[in-house]
């Protein structure tokens, strides 16, 4: 199963206010960002199809110098994303948005070979279920996320360095452990990604350029979220159940 380790987009926004203010955002570039995310999630999903029915994902589990190959790909767009955000169109940031989603339909389909069907079918419900709610928590509460959000991903990131320090060492963190700590945090993450996307939506009265901009990058943002609650949900599916894998 490949490991994906894009948790979170790399370029950081400009300071911005990040107290909850009655001001709403216009409600069209919102629902372009979860309908971008969305595009996104299908554009992964029938790559990943395509690639298993046709082979090409058992090509590339058997050559790991094109997962790598991937894996720096991945990188190299999300990097030039962060780098490239003031200045591109929006346009041109998207196409890497699209991009970025096409490079993981080819990572995960390799998925098909270790999971079942249902079991991939089953774990893909349960996180749109549970990504819709941890949405309206964002968009409706009234409590500022900020410090929860950045508290999450501190613990992210330090998840992530136990566990490859742990894995050096030849030691391994148990999985349920694992992906229930990356499911708490990212549920974090989530809700304060989406209340960010509000409140600096609801900062930018009449600069649509701006707008269209910010739009794209939380399309990729929540994307992002939606893919690595994805990945947990299913570790611990099949962590719980010898039934879920392949043998």
């Amino acid at each position: 199963m490949p490991q994906y380790s894009m948790d979170h987009l790399p370029p950081i926004p400009p300071e911005q206010t990040m107290e909850v203010r009655p001001i709403e955002p216009d409600r069209t570039y919102l629902v372009s960002a979860f309908a971008q995310m969305g595009l996104g999630l299908v554009l992964t999903a029938l790559t990943a199809f395509i690639f298993l029915i046709s082979g090409g994902a058992l090509y590339i589990l058997s050559h790991p110098t094109l997962s790598l190959i991937l894996l720096v790909a991945q990188l190299g767009i999300a990097v030039a994303f962060g780098v490239m955000m003031q200045k591109a169109s929006a346009n041109t940031l998207r196409l890497m948005f699209f991009a970025y989603a096409l490079l993981t339909g080819i990572t995960f389909s390799s998925l098909g070979l270790v999971y079942t069907g249902s079991t991939l079918f089953y774990a893909f419900v349960i996180s749109a279920l549970y990504y819709f709610c941890l949405a309206f928590v964002g968009l409706t509460t009234k409590r500022d996320l900020n410090n929860l959000g950045l508290l999450c991903l501190v613990g992210l990131i330090v998840l992530m360095v136990s566990s490859l320090v742990l894995a050096l060492f030849g030691a391994g963190m148990n999985m349920i452990l694992y992906s229930a700590l990356g499911l708490i945090l990212f549920t974090g993450i989530t809700c304060w990604d989406v209340q960010r996307m509000k409140t600096i939506m609801a900062s930018m009265e009449g600069d649509d350029v701006s707008k269209s901009k910010w739009t794209v990058y939380f399309a990729l943002e929540l994307y992002l979220d939606f893919i690595n609650i994805f990945l947990y949900v299913l570790r611990l599916f099949a962590a719980g159940s010898g039934s879920s894998s392949r043998r």
